[in-house]
């Protein structure tokens, strides 16, 4: 079960009920609260299975229970709910904390009705690095017949283990059970869980460099430049496998300060590598060898690539020592740089929003952990364009001496798109563009076309020719080398969408409007609001009576959701055919339960996922093949068309995946932008942020997704004639297609 929650968070397939709770996720008492928004955050009810429903009716206390409801509400039917407290919080972005207490109790009331042999088990599992550590549960079997007038009172407790990174609280029905619970309370040693939180790192007590790194370095040299880039990789390695840096007793980023001085200016590769080693040598002093060696196996989907730290020639034989009794080393099954609870996210990371550009010691940081999280903690290393230590070279000498604040910045960007993911960006985009023209634009048959308008200075149709007379694509490939992306054309897109950034507050434009081609200048930036009259966007052409005549159902991913699919489910069922346009990001994640019960004859696996071995960094396992859809004689048996284009990317590219497992599956369209698996969000010195996908996405077998997209049967490029009048190339072929 828990395997099956792990991929709902990953891809937020599910029903998200956040609780509201502090903003340093603290509590003030025990009370899980039963609020929620359809916002995610650390603590969240995930419904699997069946219904969870908010029921003011029916209540112990408060102002509602919890519902839960099988999906089948019948005697087979089952349903399951589960909620994850992590162990960890953290405060100010720099202080963190962790639960420490000898036992926990989740205790509640719960009330049943017209049962039939039903069965019902609450359940805390204790987990460590994505394995149940152990696990408590109250369970009642074959109940029939009703609760009683009153509420039922449950406890389930058990003793707190060391290695727990997440209490995964579960409760689970079967045999069409319909549930109420209330009053659900989590104590710690009797105590509310906000009192029982301590201080747990010591890299968070040192405070050195927190206003300034202090590094000052000379011009540099090809000898200095050689030794920055080998202490790169190595203070990257140490960073990632070093059980006392895991455990979270070196701020790491300090160290850099403290040891780099002294690397950087050794005369000769012998000078540099005693160093190192004495460096090293003084912190292994605690290591013990790991029991179990790590053993790849058909499992392991990408592999650490860690033979360089054997190279004698360049570090010598006392360095490769020391490495190596790292890399076999015992860790802990968490790591105070990369995971707080069950999914991870990096929040070890300071921000440092007071230090700025000049301070060369944070700038060389700044590269030095971006390069490595994505050197440890990337699964598509392998499949950039450019090698990555490659890029490493390219881009040290830009970070110790760039030629100005812009030249910095747009450094950063690029760097961000050296690791070819649509995923990637970095923010603030202010840094390089503050001016915002009030247009929006897109790409179409290598025209810039505006796609809508909140100023009387452009009109949505125009197209786009030349900027301050410069040829407007010129201006499209100089500004894509700092656009993120797994493809050409998406990397192109997401170029023009970013067009209306500008630094300058006004622009001559040559544009065709009408089939004619006018000069006009550009001032409308940074508005308030649309100015009235003025906004302008195609009116799209309406398809009803053509889906009609051919009795389709047409379905956007953008709003569908489980209660649409069901009011719908008797017109669906009794269609010739389902469009499921795929274009843009599920609204309702959910819906894809629901509409794969419907469209399959039984359980399909339609992808295979790798997470990361926080433990050997670098190394990402196959997670399960999971499936969906049951055992459905009576599926939908008609043709189901995908509508796929280069706004189709992560979750929605899921859903492709998924339904074209439907037996007379067709996916239409052109290339999707190629970027599944959860992005990851990740902090860079100056208060940047940068994100990039971190699960492995792969179709069965693991067959290459990522930066080729979903498989097209019938590949349909936009055409800007057709835009124009606001007609759909993807869905009047979708509607040709169908017999």
């Amino acid at each position: 079960m828990r395997m099956k929650i792990i991929i709902l968070n990953f891809f937020l397939f599910s029903i998200t009920i956040t609780v509201l709770s502090q903003q340093n996720h603290f509590y003030d008492d025990s009370v899980i609260n039963l609020e929620f928004t359809n916002t995610i955050n650390d603590n969240v009810w995930n419904v699997s299975e069946g219904e969870m429903i908010l029921d003011t009716i029916h209540k112990h206390s408060g102002n509602h229970s919890i519902r839960i409801v099988p999906l089948n509400n019948q005697e087979i039917g089952s349903s399951s709910i589960n909620y994850l407290f992590s162990t960890y919080t953290v405060q100010d972005d720099q202080h963190f904390y962790r639960i420490k207490g000898d036992s926990l109790e989740f205790r509640g009331l719960i009330f049943y009705k017209d049962a039939n042999k039903a069965n019902l088990t609450i359940s805390v599992q204790q987990e460590g690095n994505y394995e149940i550590i152990s696990e408590s549960h109250f369970e009642l079997k074959s109940i029939n017949g009703n609760s009683g007038n009153g509420w039922l009172p449950f406890i389930v407790r058990a003793p707190i283990q060391e290695r727990a990174t997440l209490f995964n609280i579960g409760v689970s029905t079967s045999g069409g059970l319909n549930l109420w619970v209330d009053d659900l309370r989590l104590t710690i040693d009797a105590s509310a869980p906000a009192s029982k939180y301590d201080h747990c790192f010591q890299a968070d007590l040192d405070h050195e460099f927190d206003n300034g790194s202090s590094i000052s370095l000379s011009p540099m040299d090809e000898m200095q430049i050689e030794n920055l880039r080998v202490l790169a990789k190595i203070w990257g390695f140490v960073k990632y496998y070093h059980p006392e840096v895991a455990k979270g007793n070196y701020q790491w980023d300090y160290e850099l300060f403290r040891i780099l001085p002294q690397i950087v200016q050794c005369d000769d590769m012998l000078e540099r590598n005693q160093r190192l080693t004495g460096w090293l040598r003084k912190m292994n002093t605690t290591l013990e060898p790991e029991e179990t060696p790590l053993v790849f196996t058909a499992e392991s989907s990408v592999k650490p690539q860690l033979d360089w730290i054997n190279d004698d020639a360049l570090f010598g034989p006392g360095l490769v020592g020391e490495l190596n009794r790292i890399k076999n080393s015992k860790r802990p099954d968490y790591h105070h740089y990369i995971s707080f609870g069950g999914i991870y996210h990096f929040s070890g990371e300071r921000r440092y929003p007071r230090i700025t550009w000049e301070d060369q010691g944070y700038r060389i940081l700044s590269l030095f952990r971006f390069w490595n999280v994505i050197e440890y903690c990337f699964p598509y290393k392998e499949l950039t364009d450019l090698d990555w230590d490659r890029v490493l070279e390219k881009y040290l000498l830009h970070f110790v001496e760039p030629e100005n604040e812009m030249d910095y910045y747009k450094n950063r960007f690029a760097l961000t798109a050296e690791i070819n993911d649509s995923h990637g960006w970095i923010r603030p985009f202010s840094a390089l563009k503050k001016n915002i023209l009030a247009a929006l634009f897109l790409y179409l048959e290598d025209k810039m076309v505006v796609r809508k308008s909140y100023t009387c200075q452009l009109k949505a149709g125009d197209i786009v020719l030349k900027i301050d007379d410069r040829d407007v694509n010129d201006i499209i490939d100089e500004r894509k080398a700092l656009v993120c992306a797994s493809n050409e054309p998406r990397r192109k897109d997401l170029t023009v969408e970013e067009m209306n950034r500008w630094n300058e507050d006004s622009l001559k434009a040559l544009i065709v409007r009408d089939n004619d081609t006018i000069s006009t200048y550009l001032t409308d930036f940074n508005l308030r609001g649309p100015i009235p009259g003025c906004t302008s966007e195609i009116k799209p052409y309406d398809y009803h009576n053509e889906l009609a005549k051919k009795n389709i159902i047409y379905l956007s991913i953008s709003d569908i959701s489980i209660e649409s699919l069901t009011a719908m489910e008797d017109s669906i069922m009794s269609s010739q055919a389902i469009i499921l346009d795929c274009r843009g990001y599920p609204a309702y994640e959910s819906f894809a339960f629901k509409l794969s019960d419907m469209l399959f004859p039984d359980s399909v696996s339609y992808m295979e996922f790798a997470d990361l071995d926080i433990q050997h960094p670098g190394h990402f396992r196959l997670i399960p093949e999971y499936k969906w859809g049951r055992k459905n004689p009576d599926y939908y048996k008609k043709q189901v068309v995908l509508l796929v284009d280069g706004s189709t990317q992560s979750a929605s590219e899921t859903a492709v995946m998924i339904f074209q497992g439907a037996p007379k599956s067709i996916t239409v369209g052109s290339q999707s932008s190629a970027a599944d698996g959860e992005g990851r969000r990740y902090f860079l010195p100056g208060n940047f942020t940068t994100y990039f996908t971190g699960l492995g996405a792969y179709y069965p077998n693991k067959e290459q997704f990522q930066r080729i997209g979903v498989k097209i049967d019938v590949n349909v490029p936009q055409s800007i004639n057709l835009y124009l009048q606001g007609r759909d190339d993807l869905l009047e072929k979708a509607i040709e297609l169908i017999k």
